[in-house]
């Protein structure tokens, strides 16, 4: 039965095949470019839900006073290296915390054989404690006691394979070079490369404080140079308002004595999971999308999507009633009405009309096609009976 049904598809789509490939291509048009909608929409929305601790993880905001923004945005994510110790040393709640620095400019890096020579766009420093904060998967090395040593160095495995061809290369020595010479760094970490979805992108990453000695040293104890990017890791997930209040009743006491404090900047945290869609502040050094933006496309996918269905209810719906003479054969030879029913164009769309970025439902579409499509069918079936 299958196969005379194959068989007699297959010569209705050649008898009108000028209708049956308009049929065809605009259904599948419509539903490639939805889905592939769907697909870009989910995966922005995914961004670092791949971190352990993503509902743990904060960054340090700071909104300046009236006055002092930047580019009209009074938010801003750098902060001065001294923070660092007042959190590990007065700050409760917290549980690891790191400061991050994005240098840009070129990174001039030599193998310890000197006989090979590359260089990298971008590089980052930061803390030991940045490994436990974000979840970096350990290809060679120890994550819980990397940057224990001095000079050390952490790069992705495709650094790894582009400087040796391999990933086994802890206790190798790279020499850096930047705007200055660096010195000798010893590789303590390999780690496997983020996905895409990742605000971060760590291809090479010097430890913070052999870093900023070599560039600016005075940094360490600088409270006026606001150049890091800091990240913490909370004891809970409920902890990040007592963590961001002790954060800004330290700076008010710290402050208000100053002759120029002329204004209450004001701390927070913000959650690694908002960095992406619902973050506007300067300096973050972190990707951003429009959420709106996102909410718009997966508008256009269901309209291009309805679009495209509407088109093929109404072809086939109309290419139907011309089949009434194959009812009246079937039913003659036998044919059971479920048969016909079924040999009728009822056309349920596919399982992906039921999914959204937000796992919300949409059905009424679908529900409507199908009671138009079995109506037809009813409609011939009832005439070839009265017939």
């Amino acid at each position: 039965m299958i196969k005379n049904w194959v068989l007699i598809s297959y010569r209705r789509f050649f008898r009108d095949k000028t209708n049956s490939l308009i049929n065809l291509f605009g259904l599948t048009l419509g539903m490639t470019v939805s889905l592939l909608i769907f697909i870009y929409v989910r995966h922005e929305f995914s961004y670092d839900s791949f971190h352990k601790n993503a509902d743990r993880v904060y960054r340090i905001i700071k909104e300046n006073p009236p006055g002092d923004n930047y580019l009209s945005n009074p938010k801003q994510a750098v902060l001065p290296a001294p923070l660092a110790d007042v959190i590990r040393q007065q700050v409760t709640g917290v549980a690891a915390v790191s400061r991050v620095a994005s240098w840009g400019g070129s990174l001039t890096v030599e193998t310890s054989d000197a006989t090979k020579l590359f260089t990298e766009d971008s590089y980052n420093a930061a803390d030991g404690d940045l490994f436990r904060i974000l979840t970096f998967e350990p290809l060679a090395g120890d994550v819980t006691s990397t940057f224990a040593h001095p000079y050390t160095v952490a790069i992705s495995e495709k650094t790894a394979m582009k400087y040796f061809g391999r990933t086994d290369v802890v206790g190798e020595v790279l020499n850096l070079t930047g705007f200055k010479s660096f010195g000798r760094y010893t590789i303590d970490l390999v780690f496997r490369d983020f996905p895409t979805n990742s605000s971060y992108d760590f291809k090479i990453v010097l430890r913070f404080e052999d870093f900023v000695k070599t560039v600016q040293p005075t940094d360490l104890q600088n409270w006026g140079n606001h150049n890091y990017n800091y990240l913490l890791l909370t004891s809970s997930a409920s902890g990040a308002d007592a963590v961001g209040k002790q954060i800004d009743d330290f700076y008010y006491k710290k402050d208000k004595d100053d002759p120029s404090f002329d204004g209450k900047a004001t701390y927070s945290l913000e959650g690694l999971p908002n960095f992406y869609l619902h973050s506007d502040i300067n300096f973050s050094n972190t990707p951003r999308n429009d959420i709106n933006r996102l909410y718009l496309l997966s508008l256009l996918a269901i309209f291009i999507l309805l679009v495209a269905g509407i088109n093929y209810v109404n072809l086939t719906t109309a290419r139907s009633v011309k089949r009434a003479k194959e009812v009246g054969v079937r039913k003659v030879v036998g044919a059971l009405p479920s048969n016909l029913v079924m040999r009728l164009p009822s056309v349920l769309f596919p399982s992906y009309w039921h999914w959204l970025p937000h796992g919300r439902y949409f059905q009424p579409f679908a529900i409507s096609s199908e009671k138009k499509f079995r109506s037809t069918s009813c409609m011939i079936l009832c005439c070839c009976s009265s017939s």
